[in-house]
């Protein structure tokens, strides 16, 4: 049987130094920012299309990835920086700027826990492609 890609996943893993990737156009790279900025991204307000089942779920996942100086794989494979870790009253958490998502659903399938569902956006909510 096939296994889910998120089985693969090591918090431990250490990646290889990158060596400078020649031969592209520098001018068609972009940032976080651009793609988010070019996808037109819009939700009404109060919007809950990211589902996180338990937040302890989180923590635990947070804890051992940074045991091993590593990002939770939501955070460091995102491609809109919804996903991020901040620090509060000494513990860390999940948090999520969901007004960035362009519902390409990357958390959903790395999360090592299965803890996250992306729902589709509503009443018209969600990137417009059309700027891309």
């Amino acid at each position: 049987t096939l296994s889910e890609d998120r089985s693969h996943i090591r918090a431990d893993y250490k990646p290889k130094k990158k060596s400078e990737i020649k031969g592209y156009d520098k001018g068609t790279i972009y940032s976080t920012a651009d793609v988010v900025f070019y996808s037109f991204t819009q939700y009404h307000p109060e919007n809950a299309h990211i589902e996180e089942f338990d937040s302890e779920v989180c923590k635990r996942c947070i804890e051992k990835f940074a045991k091993h100086g590593n990002e939770v794989p939501c955070v460091g494979d995102c491609t809109a920086e919804v996903h991020e870790v901040i620090e509060k009253d000494g513990a860390r958490t999940h948090h999520m700027n969901l007004e960035n998502c362009v519902q390409c659903r990357t958390c959903e399938i790395v999360c090592p826990e299965k803890n996250l569902r992306v729902h589709p956006g509503v009443h018209g909510s969600g990137p417009d492609f059309y700027g891309l």
